[in-house]
């Protein structure tokens, strides 16, 4: 029996540039003491929720605004108005940040042909914007500056060396299964390798997460006290 080959999905490439425009043009630009972020949503379920249409097929909608969940009521023009004054600080960075208009002339379901669905969140969510497109749509996107708080959230593989216990022949045949070997309070030494080959000797919490680099003596000699 041949087994069946996974099935992936594809995407054109006028659309993996879209993606890659969107994403580099909205990750870090700067908004007050924050920054945003966007991703690509696997799938988008709509549900009820409307969309405030605008020209060129494009549509947004307003989830969270303040830190609380937003529902829009088509007949609450009022409502909808001063919701969009609230989130004009937003929408201008998107509008800014991908070079089009965000005024909306209707509301209802999502555009047909608005398949694309970036979402655009404020620091820790407090705020996001679900953005949807064509995937051939006209922007103007300008390239976000380099925002050293998203890194906090990048993984990145790393290959640390621990020291273990040292035991004599003779301490090491008295262990028997369920003993415990104690290691002391101070946090165990530990080293990794760069990639130019520099070992960096230092230690590590695992408990916390934190790798502390040793200073060598040259670099403790010209350390400045702790005031």
């Amino acid at each position: 029996m041949t087994p069946d080959k996974p099935q992936f999905p594809t995407i054109s490439a006028d659309e993996a540039h879209q993606r890659q425009s969107l994403l580099g043009a909205l990750c870090g630009v700067q908004m007050g003491e924050g920054v945003l972020r966007a991703s690509i949503p696997p799938c988008s379920t709509d549900g009820e929720a409307a969309w405030l249409h605008c020209a060129e097929d494009l549509a947004f909608r307003i989830v969270r605004l303040d830190d609380r969940p937003i529902r829009i009521d088509p007949a609450e023009g009022p409502a909808i108005a001063t919701l969009l004054d609230a989130a004009d600080l937003l929408l201008s960075a998107i509008e800014a940040a991908l070079g089009l208009e965000l005024e909306p002339t209707d509301i209802g379901p999502r555009p047909d042909r608005a398949t694309l669905v970036a979402r655009v969140e404020t620091g820790e969510g407090e705020a996001r914007i679900d953005l949807a497109l064509p995937p051939d749509a006209a922007l103007l996107p300008t390239p976000a500056p380099f925002a050293p708080l998203l890194l906090g959230h990048i993984p990145v593989p790393l290959r640390i060396i621990l020291e273990g216990p040292r035991l004599s022949p003779v301490d090491a045949a008295t262990l028997a299964p369920g003993d415990l070997l104690l290691l002391g309070p101070a946090m165990p030494e530990a080293r990794f390798r760069l990639a130019d080959g520099t070992m960096v000797q230092g230690r590590i919490a695992p408990t916390e997460r934190l790798f502390r680099p040793i200073p060598h003596r040259d670099d403790a000699l010209t350390a400045s006290p702790l005031p």
